[in-house]
């Protein structure tokens, strides 16, 4: 008999405008989903939508691909139909996503510490949200609530789940005692896909392409990445995909935008459709990603397996970019400088080697992401025996 997990995550499938998550689950489900009895609680709606994803049913179980799925609507997030519908669904394990979401983390676990639904162990996924550059953000209400759950007790006894050694620190730090047993599984990549080499990457009279694909929002720092460019000396154009969260910042990126230098050509193309972000990044020389925190980052990975170098920050899984040829990690704190230096760099690579340089990303990224062993980590994480 499979192992029956009961996942609670803000968003899912068809969801494409929340990140990481939504393909950290989803690639769990693609990849396990024969081992596995997944059942998969979540928002009837994306973010930033009013209306529920056209064509679903509300409050009811339903086949999506490998998992069964419940979009629960508003009036249904309440602790007392939560904690009816986790004591109606057959589980062997629960399986959070967050630390800080009320409907999807707290309100579960409430349930069962007094009562309200069966004991049974738990996993939670903090998703990055420990990360030094994710706590700066709300700073004040972030620190009011840790304090409540390290006096509360509520999320004592879990198994934490962390993406990489970087984030088991974070998990390690910010939670002190409170997380005993902390376990190493790293996110799985989407294998679903065939990926499209870069085009056109022996042209050096081309100009030289940058793209920044993800969030608009103050943890992925566009407004560092726009400041670097300020600064470059050499002709770049540069698209900017995703969707601004906040309106406020954006308008702050907008007026950076507008104080570029006229050789480097910034320009705003959209929300980028999950289906299309292989298509989008093959057709770039680099990816310019100054992320403040990460605890995998989806995007980067698809960047890589079509051959696209990236320019990001230090605060990420992957590191030692530098050393394998294939891209540039950063301290933020360094400031811009060595960031214009990596572009510089970047460029002469590009008219360089061309194709050959492409090829390499290629191939460090299908080593890197094709591990069996992340594979049976991600298995032995779902095992509830601890």
């Amino acid at each position: 008999m499979k192992t029956r997990i009961l996942i609670f995550i803000a968003r899912y499938l068809p969801g494409s405008q929340s990140g990481g998550p939504v393909r950290s689950i989803a690639n769990l489900v693609d990849q396990l989903g024969q081992d596995f009895d997944f059942r998969i609680v979540t928002s009837d709606r994306d973010s930033f939508d009013t209306a529920p994803y056209p064509g679903i049913e509300l409050d009811r179980w339903q086949q999506v691909g490998n998992a069964r799925v419940r979009y629960v609507s508003p009036n249904q997030r309440s602790l007392r139909s939560l904690s009816q519908l986790i004591s109606e669904t057959p589980h062997d394990l629960i399986y959070l996503n967050s630390f800080f979401r009320p409907n999807f983390t707290l309100r579960p676990l409430l349930a069962q510490k007094i009562g309200l639904s069966p004991s049974r162990p738990c996993i939670i996924a903090p998703r990055g949200e420990f990360s030094e550059g994710a706590l700066q953000l709300k700073a004040w209400k972030k620190r009011s609530f840790l304090l409540f759950a390290r006096s509360s007790g509520l999320y004592s006894g879990l198994r934490w789940q962390a993406s990489s050694e970087f984030e088991e620190e974070d998990i390690r730090r910010v939670l002190s005692g409170t997380a005993q047993d902390v376990f190493v599984a790293r996110d799985l990549p989407d294998l679903s896909r065939p990926s499209k080499p870069r085009q056109n990457a022996d042209r050096t009279d081309a100009p030289f392409k940058v793209v920044f694909l993800s969030r608009i929002a103050r943890k992925k720092n566009l407004d560092f990445a726009l400041d670097v460019l300020r600064d470059c000396p050499f002709p770049v154009t540069f698209d900017i995909w995703g969707i601004p969260e906040d309106e406020a910042y954006w308008r702050s990126c907008e007026r950076r935008i507008a104080a570029l230098p006229s050789h480097i050509k910034a320009c705003y193309r959209g929300f980028a459709e999950h289906d299309n972000v292989s298509d989008i990044l093959s057709d770039y020389d680099l990816m310019l990603f100054p992320t403040r925190g990460e605890n995998y980052g989806h995007v980067i990975a698809e960047a890589l397996i079509v051959g696209t170098p990236v320019l990001i920050s230090d605060r990420t899984p992957w590191r030692q970019l530098a050393g394998d040829g294939v891209g540039w990690d950063l301290p933020l704190q360094s400031g811009k400088g060595l960031f214009v230096q990596a572009l510089e760099e970047a460029r002469r690579r590009r008219d360089l080697m061309g194709a050959a340089w492409n090829q390499k990303v290629r191939s460090y990224a299908i080593g890197r992401l094709n591990d069996a062993r992340v594979v049976e980590a991600n298995r032995q994480l779902l095992t509830p025996e601890w």
